[in-house]
């Protein structure tokens, strides 16, 4: 008889072997046997095949694709492979609290209305939940956040064309955001508290390869170019999306508000931290309040530009301008 997985953790593993060992080992320390691991396999040897078979744990399962399918592919794709009620994202850098993944298995299980959710780390109740629509795209999906502990149904999942939002030219690298919200229309959505935690410092230590990151510096997603494409994306996606004007052009002036913290506030925190510069490759700064401003301003433009018409009644341009003022009150 089949075994029947609350949760499945899916790895989408492309290399940082010793790294993921670790964070398979440590899971495996939980003898919770409504948890799941899943490795998609994306890797071009054979190293982590035989480290699962050495591994007598029946909770364990290894796909490999036919033929390397990236990273954004591999996102989509992994989630699909799970054969819990729920299937967890996470990266070969990710490391997890097993008490709280418990946790978030018993919430998962008396709530099993929620058709996608995500971990925060800045989330300071155990969890919540959001009634499908509007609300829970607005509070859940589209963040733009690191992607491990996003979670989805995995029955309504595979309802959908998930395949589809494996297009980098539409989704960028985060295809996950987007196939989120479209769940959340017809399923409610929980945000909960953070299940995982990040090894960058160790990977960056351990590891002499290149990031994932393969772009110039300055059109990385987190650079205000970057940024603004995916301000862009979402403002596109999100005028498709089943709902009134009203509610869309409100999720519309909460993305500019995402995009214009991004520019200032947690770029300047990025640029920063040391250790995170050193996962992307690239030399940690100061940025400076001109720099600061002008990013701000950009944005404000760029934003005007790419707002449908019709939005304009209901005054995002004095809206977005107020947003503006509110990063540069910040910053003095």
């Amino acid at each position: 008889m089949a075994k029947s997985y609350i949760l499945s953790i899916c790895f989408n593993y492309y290399k940082r072997f010793e790294i993921i060992k670790y964070a398979i080992e440590s899971i495996l320390e939980s003898t919770d046997q409504r948890l799941q691991i899943v490795v998609y396999d994306d890797s071009t040897d054979s190293q982590m095949e035989t480290f699962i078979s050495t591994l007598e744990d029946s909770r364990l399962k290894i796909v490999k694709p036919s033929a390397h399918a990236g990273m954004v592919r591999g996102m989509v794709e992994c989630i699909s492979v799970g054969d819990g009620i729920y299937s967890m994202y996470a990266t070969e850098m990710e490391m997890f609290d097993n008490k709280k993944i418990s946790t978030l298995m018993d919430n998962l299980a008396c709530n099993q209305n929620v058709g996608a959710g995500c971990s925060d780390g800045g989330f300071n109740e155990p969890f919540k939940i959001y009634e499908k629509g509007a609300e829970a795209i607005r509070n859940v999906a589209i963040r733009f956040a690191h992607p491990t502990g996003f979670f989805f149904k995995t029955s309504e999942y595979k309802k959908i064309d998930y395949m589809k939002y494996s297009n980098a030219e539409k989704y960028g690298n985060f295809p996950l955001d987007f196939l989120m919200a479209e769940l959340l229309v017809k399923n409610d959505g929980m945000i909960h508290e953070s299940v995982w935690y990040s090894r960058n410092d160790y990977a960056v230590s351990l590891s002499h390869e290149k990031s994932f990151t393969t772009v110039k510096e300055e059109n990385a997603w987190f650079m205000p170019k970057g940024r603004e494409r995916l301000l862009s994306n979402a403002i596109v996606f999100i005028e498709h999306l089943p709902l009134s004007l009203n509610e869309k052009s409100e999720m519309i002036l909460h993305q500019f508000d995402k995009c214009a913290e991004g520019v200032s506030s947690t770029l300047k925190g990025t640029l920063a931290r040391e250790s995170l510069c050193r996962h992307y490759y690239m030399e940690s700064r100061y940025l400076d309040y001109k720099q600061y401003v002008f990013n701000l301003f950009h944005a404000y433009k760029f934003f005007l530009c790419n707002i449908p018409w019709k939005y304009r009644m209901y005054f995002l341009d004095f809206r977005a301008m107020q947003i503006v003022k509110k990063y540069i009150m910040k910053e003095i």
